[in-house]
């Protein structure tokens, strides 16, 4: 979330205030009318809305067993598929997958992201900047990757880098985090293209290696830096993602394209884009983690020290789905 700790509890009262109000509301399934939010800092409903599921629906069996979440963990992916089978369809020169990277001032690490992407082939690279004043943009170009520029925000950035791609699977990079090797077997078979099986209908199960009913992936998490509380950390993203089914874009979320689009995308939200976009996915299918982790900078925690950052993260979550609206959320956090 990025918000600090102090910024937050002077708060709680109102978070409570909106959970009531929020739970008296009426609520709709997901791709019925907009669920509306309510501003804590306004006495008005926002008019920003947005599409959510139900809690119902989206949140019943928040934490399932894992057994149907996680892939076997002994389980190694086929080699990568070269046929026509896997590409898309205009003329099987478009990659399959593309790899999407928003930035903002992202130089000391956007060469080590675009590094890890160039180890697969048949993958497209993109990266969206939002207004970049160092050196990121060049950076970028020299590796070889297609550079959009957007206004700065999360969401829009990686929605702009959706609409330009050409591989039929999308797989959303943090430009501080490094890909494992071998991602792209990993994508094409839990994505259910391995070994030319057909591409599964949102709802239906696909046939092939693939994993039945699987819209969606992750990867795992690792930090990069030693200490107990970093490992301690990444036990709790695995617990979360795979037994919640809930993993966060810092985990390099991948997504059938079709199914993405037929989502709406990522929601045009100031901060919880990836938390939202999840839960949508879940309504339409299985979002598994893979048996391998990304890199990603542990800087935030560094910054902002472990347990602070924790509970900010969480509180942020938690005040979310009581109610508050991403906007006011926006506002209580730091930017950084």
């Amino acid at each position: 979330c990025g918000m600090e700790l102090s910024e937050l509890v002077p708060h709680l009262g109102t978070i409570a205030a909106e959970a009531l109000q929020s739970a008296l509301a009426p609520s709709h399934a997901f791709g019925s009318p907009h669920r509306r939010m309510i501003d804590a800092g306004d006495s008005s409903e926002v008019g920003q809305t947005f599409l959510s599921a139900s809690p119902g629906q989206a949140d019943r069996n928040v934490c399932p067993t894992a057994s149907n979440a996680e892939l076997p963990p002994n389980t190694e992916p086929p080699p990568p598929d070269t046929s026509t089978a896997t590409r898309q369809s205009d003329g099987g020169h478009s990659p399959t997958i593309t790899v999407i990277i928003p930035t903002l001032n992202e130089s000391s690490h956007i060469a080590a992201a675009l590094d890890s992407v160039a180890q697969a082939d048949n993958v497209q690279t993109i990266v969206v900047d939002g207004g970049s004043s160092d050196d990121t943009v060049a950076i970028a170009r020299n590796h070889g990757a297609t550079v959009l520029s957007t206004a700065p925000g999360r969401a829009r950035q990686m929605n702009a880098g959706a609409d330009h791609a050409d591989g039929r699977f999308l797989l959303f990079l943090h430009a501080d985090a490094r890909l494992p090797a071998g991602y792209d077997r990993h994508v094409r078979r839990i994505l259910a293209v391995s070994g030319g099986a057909a591409v599964p209908q949102v709802t239906g199960a696909p046939g092939g290696a693939g994993v039945p009913g699987v819209v969606a992936g992750a990867f795992g998490l690792r930090l990069d830096g030693p200490g107990v509380g970093l490992r301690l950390i990444e036990r709790l993203v695995a617990w979360r993602a795979t037994a919640c089914r809930l993993p966060f874009g810092d985990q390099a979320l991948f997504i059938r394209s079709d199914v993405f689009h037929a989502v709406g995308g990522y929601p045009d939200l100031p901060v919880m884009e990836d938390y939202e976009l999840v839960r949508r996915l879940r309504q339409v299918g299985q979002v598994v983690v893979a048996p391998v982790p990304v890199v990603a900078s542990a800087r935030q925690w560094r910054r902002r020290g472990l347990l602070r950052a924790t509970l900010t993260n969480q509180l942020c979550v938690a005040a979310y789905r009581l109610g508050v609206s991403p906007k006011r959320l926006a506002g209580w956090r730091r930017y950084r």
